[in-house]
């Protein structure tokens, strides 16, 4: 017996499902481990001491256990002087601007570690598609700390083109100066 039209679309819309649900399972898991990090106005102070724990004892090498007794106090400085619900990249800006990262040395380093983690798949392979941009068959021959700066060079083309590199070259074109012979 054929299947109706609505039978392969709900399929169809089935698979999708699965699909995205799969694929965004890891972000979720992230932002679970890492949410009290910016979710601290809302979330009780058991709540966020087991949260702030449980974020400690996965990143143990790199966050001291002090990170419970900073989150309560960023909690308590937050709501007197902010009554906004802060974003993370906001969040660790504005504990940068105010010189706050040695009152914070914990979160600070947790909200880069959060910070600097890829969105999505696509970032990830948006840095390949650039190596694959980079390194042709002409420069095959390049070493990894010339591919490394180029790629980022494209990566952040937007920064690069704002830079001033004439000290750079004039720099290069006197190392580099060959002379010519007058007859």
């Amino acid at each position: 017996m054929l299947s109706s039209g609505s039978d392969v679309f709900l399929v169809i819309i089935d698979s999708i499902q699965s699909g995205l649900t799969h694929r965004f399972e890891p972000l979720r898991l992230i932002c679970t481990l890492l949410g009290f990090l910016w979710q601290f106005n809302r979330l009780s102070n058991e709540d966020l001491l087991s949260a702030a724990e449980q974020f400690q004892q996965q990143y143990n090498k790199e966050i001291s256990k002090d990170l419970s007794d900073e989150v309560i106090f960023l909690k308590q400085i937050y709501s007197i002087n902010c009554k906004l619900d802060c974003k993370p990249k906001e969040l660790l800006q504005e504990i940068l601007e105010c010189g706050l990262s040695g009152v914070f040395p914990n979160i600070t380093i947790a909200l880069h570690i959060f910070v600097s983690l890829p969105a999505s798949v696509a970032s990830g392979e948006c840095t390949f598609n650039v190596l694959k941009q980079v390194k042709n068959y002409l420069r095959s021959t390049m070493g990894q700390e010339h591919l490394n700066g180029l790629a980022m060079f494209n990566i952040n083309g937007d920064i690069a083109q704002k830079q001033d590199f004439s000290s750079v070259i004039s720099a290069f074109a006197q190392k580099k100066v060959r002379k010519a012979f007058v007859k």
